[in-house]
Order: C-alpha cells, then structure tokens, then sequence
C-alpha cells in the first residue's frame, strides 16, 4: 500500500548536477562537427582538455571516450551531445559558466565536482574555459535512438507527481525549469536521465550542497532519506526522469534500498 504524504517542504533543491563533470579528459580521440572557422578555439581547448586529464572520471574501462562513467555514488555523465543523458542541450557559454562558476541552468557543481570547480576550473580565464565548451560541443553524439518516456499513467508516475508537486515544485517549479544558477533545472539534465541514477538517489537521500564560487553562492539540498520511504523516492524520481521531455529507466524501492 502507497502512503501518501502529509507535509511539504519549501525551499528544496535536487542538485542536479553533482555532475562529476571533469571536463579533462588526457589522450582521447574524438571525431568533431565544427567548421573550419571553429577549429583553432577548438585545438585550443583540446590543448586544454588533454593537458589537465581527467580519463578515469568520463571514460568507463573499455568504453568509448567522454561516454560516461560511474564513481561510487556520482554519475560522471556523458560529454557527448547526446539527446538525454549528455551535454546536448548546453551551449558553449553553459559549459564555461559551469566549469567557472559551479552552476549554470542545468546544474550545481557538488560532490567530487566541487572539489573540481574550487581547485582548478573556476580559476581558468574566460577564453579558456569557452575553449573547452567549444571543444565539448564540436565532440558528436553516439548515435543512440532517443528513449520514449514512461508514461503519464504508470502508477509511479501517478505517485511521483503528487510527491514532486509537494516536495520539489516549490524549487524546481511544476514544470521543472528551477532557477538559472540557483536552482538547477531537472529538465534536460544529463544526471537525471543517466541510466544508473546514483547522483539522484545520493542527493535526495543524503542531501548535497553546492560548490560557492566568488561569483555564484552555495545552494543546499537537505536530506530526504530520514522521511520517505524507498517506495516515495523511487516514485518521485521516476516521475523526474520521465518528465518536461526526460525519459529514462524506471526507479524501483529496491534501488533506493540498497543505496541507503
């Protein structure tokens, strides 16, 4: 039996993005789309990507490069401009505000990525730092056909939307657009569509905050694992990652169980 919830909580924010994205990555080949205009802003930041090496954080063993890895309990999601689960919807200025700021309107720089934008990217130059989102935005999708979302009437669906509208909403509003560089939008993020949920499940089990930067403040995210069940936070997050155009697989109370 499902059980409802009695109470909501003003001011919650699912960081979508403790996003590990650790945008050097040492000796990969990667095919690019950009014209010939492009290209020297593009070796540029390629120098950029290489020099500073980062393989182990977006490169699983075996895989392709940039196609994404999983570190304990964060996604390293993705550089490729896939559709869902990668940096397809961000634009050259989104990856350069990210990597110098820790937040832009997709996502909040937090765990192991924190540690990243404080040491390292937030003290590139601006150039530097659009030179490696013109090097991430010239790399190709996979090629993956794009999912089909689960649909509206799936009872977790039906659950998970109650529970956003009390819980998350207040945040990330109803449509799940958040805050540009406060509250992260849920729409279109590569962790929220990874197909291994971990960051999700890290953050609204334990809570995260936010890297602060001289140039954006800190945003918390408080702990929901001590007042929902695993049954709840399954619903909730398979409602957001099938949401405003997510689509991604399903989330079960055995997941949520295992990672507490």
């Amino acid at each position: 039996m499902r059980r409802t919830l009695s109470r909501s909580l003003a001011g919650v924010t699912i960081i979508s993005a403790s996003i590990y994205m650790g945008v050097f990555l040492k000796g990969a080949a990667a095919q690019t789309t950009a014209s010939p205009t492009d290209q020297q802003m593009i070796a540029d930041g390629k120098k950029l990507v290489d020099a500073n090496g980062c393989a182990a954080c977006h490169t699983a063993p075996n895989a392709a490069p940039f196609s994404g890895n999983v570190l304990g309990a964060w996604n390293a999601p993705p550089l490729l401009n896939n559709v869902h689960d990668g940096i397809g919807s961000w634009s050259v200025d989104d990856i350069a505000t990210y990597l110098l700021t820790g937040h832009n309107a997709f996502a909040e720089a937090s765990g192991p990525m924190g540690d990243v934008i404080t040491n390292t990217t937030s003290k590139l130059s601006a150039a530097d730092a659009g030179a490696i989102g013109a090097f991430l935005k010239s790399l190709k999708g996979d090629g993956a056909v794009a999912r089909e979302p689960i649909a509206k009437t799936n009872p977790q669906m039906v659950f998970g939307a109650r529970i956003y509208a009390n819980e998350c909403s207040a945040c990330h509003t109803q449509e799940g657009t958040g805050a540009p560089n406060l509250f992260p939008s849920l729409k279109a993020s590569p962790v929220v569509e990874a197909d291994n949920p971990v960051t999700l499940m890290q953050v609204v089990l334990h809570g995260a905050q936010s890297v602060g930067t001289a140039s954006a403040a800190a945003v918390a995210m408080p702990a929901f694992g001590g007042q929902l069940s695993d049954e709840q936070i399954a619903d909730v997050l398979t409602y957001i990652r099938n949401s405003w155009g997510n689509a991604a697989p399903a989330v079960t109370a055995e997941t949520i169980k295992a990672a507490r």
